[in-house]
Order: C-alpha cells, then structure tokens, then sequence
C-alpha cells in the first residue's frame, strides 16, 4: 500500500487509510496468536508467515493456549485462579454461547 496510489477512487481516503495502517503498524510490535489446534496443512505457511513478520521488525508468538495459561495459572495462584473462572463464567453469560459449551462449563468447574 502506497500514498497517492492514483488507482484508487477516493486518493484522499486512501491516503487517510494509509496514515492509520502506519501508525497502527507502528504501534503493533508484538503479537500473541493461540489456536486450539494448528492443521497440518497450515503449519509451513504459519511458520513462514512468523519468519516474515519477524523480518519486518514484529514478534509474532504462536503458542498452545493451555499450556501458557496452566503457567501462567500456576504462576499466579490461587486468588488468580479463582478470578479467572468467575471471569470465564461472567464471558458465557455476556456471550450467550451454544448450549453444549455451557455444559461443558458446568461439568468442568463440577469436577474441580
């Protein structure tokens, strides 16, 4: 993306566009990425696409969810612990999720 790009329909937008892509991308230095699961499939572009931003000066982290927040759980302690399920809880209720996802809750937080 580049300014006065005379492609573009509206260049003065576009210029404004241009300004805010920059600042957020100068204001974004670290990036944290989790997902359940990685398909094989997808892990060489993933790995690429973590080189590539490397190289432009952005640390992109991609890590295993549950396994950062079992450290970071057991880092914090148990007054953290706690406040982690009430906040888990007040999300499903903000979020209304499926149903199954609620009982998957329940069951959990029955079995601790």
């Amino acid at each position: 993306m580049f300014r006065d790009d005379a492609s573009k329909k509206d260049i003065p937008g576009w210029n404004v566009l241009v300004d805010i892509l920059e600042q957020v991308e100068s204001k974004i230095k670290d990036i944290l990425f989790a997902a359940p699961e990685i398909k094989a499939e997808a892990k060489a572009p993933l790995e690429e696409r973590v080189q590539t931003a490397f190289a432009s000066g952005q640390n992109l982290y991609v890590f295993d969810f549950f396994e950062l927040a079992r450290g970071v759980l057991a880092l914090a302690g148990e007054r953290m612990r706690t406040v982690f399920l009430s906040k888990v809880g007040e999300h499903l209720d903000t979020w209304s999720p499926q149903p199954s996802h609620r009982q998957a809750w329940k069951k959990l937080l029955e079995s601790i």
